[in-house]
């Protein structure tokens, strides 16, 4: 119990200090921010999940050097307004949010309650997380997904556990 009160004051205390790095980001052009907007522009334009699906099995998806998964995740929100950017950020704060969270819940399961809460303060105001929480990046997605593949390969020698495992490592370097 008194674990889940502290890893839910420790979440608070990262999503406010991003949400804050959030609202000073206020640069559209930081690093790959207009190719992410741009992109799932053209994704939605093209028909969301369901087009993509199209164009990259039929070999005509052109845009090679971004991660899909983010970009369909930002699709919903797409639009020709500087509203899109605000909602990107706030996803990516979200995505920050889980990653931390699935951090925390691993090395609990893993090694403890007390070693979690270190780790988990530690990574919570680490500017490796903080900065691309707070801006349009798919570094807190790409962390999210190498996590999850470091956690399912060595848990054991199931079958489920490597289709998961790879899966995960799948999504991670589309």
């Amino acid at each position: 119990r008194f674990w889940f009160i502290a890893a839910i004051a420790l979440m608070a205390g990262f999503c406010l200090i991003a949400f804050g790095m959030l609202r000073e980001a206020t640069d559209p052009s930081w690093q790959d921010a207009p190719a992410f907007l741009g992109h799932a522009l053209y994704l939605k334009d093209h028909g969301g999940w369901l087009g993509f699906l199209r164009e990259a099995f039929a070999g005509l998806y052109p845009i090679t050097e971004r991660h899909p998964l983010y970009m369909l995740l930002l699709q919903p929100f797409a639009v020709q307004d500087v509203q899109f950017f605000w909602w990107a950020k706030m996803l990516n704060l979200a995505i920050g949010a889980v990653t931390l969270f699935s951090f925390m819940w691993m090395l609990r399961r893993r090694y403890g309650a007390g070693v979690s809460l270190i780790g988990g303060v530690l990574y919570a105001v680490s500017q490796s997380l903080l900065v691309p929480s707070a801006h349009v990046s798919a570094e807190p997605l790409l962390f999210l997904c190498v996590l999850w593949t470091w956690w399912w390969l060595p848990s054991g020698p199931s079958l489920r556990h490597w289709i998961l495992g790879g899966l995960c490592a799948g999504l991670a370097f589309l």
